[in-house]
């Protein structure tokens, strides 16, 4: 998998917690990273939700998220 490198500080539904994943971001009250939902985008946000067992609404907002601030290629 590759890394994507991002900065997640300012996602409204991410947090980085000490000791969880390492201090890695995840989605919040979740050890799923939101990187995984992106690597995985193209399985559609149904498909993440259910899959990851997050609500809809939180997968949306973490792609909408990564559209609005994804790095440059």
């Amino acid at each position: 998998m590759r890394k994507i490198r991002m900065n997640w500080k300012e996602c409204a539904v991410v947090e980085t917690a000490p000791g969880r994943m390492s201090g890695a971001p995840v989605i919040k009250g979740s050890r799923v990273r939101p990187e995984d939902l992106i690597v995985n985008r193209a399985e559609g946000e149904a498909w993440l939700a259910e899959n990851y067992e997050l609500p809809i609404e939180t997968v949306r907002e973490v792609l909408r998220f990564y559209d609005r601030h994804k790095p440059a290629p």
